[in-house]
């Protein structure tokens, strides 16, 4: 990956947006890896969240208002259902920006079966497939608190001050 650098608005925007919608997915009050009904789609855990980020790289570093100068860090090991779904979400939205075919990126992405089945069916359910319905389809399978294809409830103090 290289030395960290600065991160350009948009790729600080993209993991922001990952942020919030991994904090809405950890509002959930479910005690199973799929955060929501349905049970867990992720695999099991093999190297879990290490709160004092001894293992993290930094990504790159960018200034916020009120709070100065901030680093984004990650530790690239980790592999509970937070850390699947992030790389999930990060290779769909790495394919939209070099294709801009959403329906596409979704089937050829490193996320479970099982979502890509709820992705096709949230379409279909839809009855249409223009650009709203499939993004409408994405927050719906991969944002939304309620899909079991959203972080895990156990991700609650993943992201650190």
């Amino acid at each position: 990956m290289g030395l960290p650098t600065r991160l350009s608005p948009s790729r600080l925007c993209a993991l922001v947006l990952l942020g919030l919608g991994a904090g809405m997915a950890c509002s959930g009050s479910g005690d199973d890896d799929g955060g929501g009904a349905g049970g867990s789609v992720w695999a099991p855990t093999t190297v879990p969240f290490d709160p004092t980020c001894k293992g993290c790289k930094e990504l790159g570093t960018t200034a916020l208002p009120h709070v100065g100068e901030v680093a984004v860090l990650r530790d690239e090991r980790v592999d509970d259902p937070i850390a699947q779904w992030g790389k999930c979400v990060n290779g769909i939205l790495d394919c939209i920006e070099k294709t801009k075919d959403e329906t596409a990126c979704v089937a050829s992405s490193t996320c479970p079966a099982a979502c890509k089945g709820d992705y096709r069916a949230h379409l279909e359910q839809l009855g249409r497939s223009d650009f709203d319905a499939r993004w409408l389809a994405l927050k719906a399978v991969f944002v939304s608190p309620t899909s079991r294809c959203t972080a895990s409830s156990s991700a609650k103090g993943q992201v650190q001050p």
